[in-house]
């Protein structure tokens, strides 16, 4: 049965890196994207959550300097993992150097049964070849992702970084509103019955059980033997592979 819902009522949290004027011109750019094609639910944590200074100094007031910045790190936490929480779908961005706080963020967010959409535009790999399935990044950010979309953008202009932009937030579309309507719905009112998370755990039994994981090395001929009987459940893991 498909999903009646619409752009309008799905809740999109943007996770990335916001420390530079290319990174938030990036996230400004994505959001205003996203807003352009009808979603009117996008939480981006530069523009709608707290004002880092604005909020130390209010702090200030009741607070030493040391303990206002201190209290001010744990509001920002907490507001950002209850938007994050509240949303239906994030997408996260894991151009190099990946941001701490968007690998927790996308990791309790797959723990949660969301559906996340990592992108990477970056052409450095550090961790693989360009032409492997996450394009150098590291395979554990990778797996935290339902789709991973690879789209390297020539930006030689304003106006043809614009309309890379343009394409790449038409993917994004796809994949959210396939998700949508889709018989495994991804959007809190229709969450997936069983988190990401709990399947990888009930494979790993599969995997290791009645094993002795500390000396796997001398079971490996077992551990073959069960990784191609669950074959098709190991390959499921990966996330959906988008690429430009």
């Amino acid at each position: 049965m498909q999903s009646h819902l619409k752009r309008a009522d799905i809740k999109i949290y943007v996770g990335a890196s916001m420390f530079a004027v290319g990174e938030t011109w990036r996230n400004a750019t994505l959001t205003a994207e996203l807003e352009k094609r009808g979603y009117l639910q996008v939480y981006n944590p530069q523009r709608d959550g707290f004002e880092f200074t604005g909020l130390i100094r209010e702090l200030s007031t009741i607070q030493r300097s040391e303990e206002a910045e201190r209290t001010s790190k744990a509001v920002i936490y907490l507001l950002d993992m209850k938007k994050k929480t509240e949303s239906d779908v994030m997408i996260a961005n894991v151009d190099e150097p990946v941001d701490p706080g968007v690998i927790v963020e996308a990791t309790k967010a797959k723990q949660e049964g969301k559906m996340v959409i990592l992108y990477r535009t970056d052409v450095r790999t550090p961790f693989g070849s360009y032409s492997s399935d996450f394009g150098g990044l590291h395979d554990f950010v990778g797996f935290q992702g339902e789709v991973f979309i690879q789209h390297a953008m020539q930006s030689g202009s304003v106006a043809e970084g614009q309309k890379e932009f343009e394409v790449l937030v038409d993917k994004m579309d796809t994949e959210m509103l396939g998700a949508v309507l889709a018989p495994r719905h991804y959007v809190r009112k229709y969450a997936r019955s069983v988190p990401q998370t709990a399947k990888e755990l009930a494979l790993a039994g599969i995997l290791f059980g009645g094993l002795d994981t500390r000396r796997l090395n001398t079971q490996l001929r077992e551990v073959v033997r069960r990784c191609e009987a669950n074959k098709e459940s190991l390959d499921a893991l990966r996330p959906k592979i988008v690429k430009w």
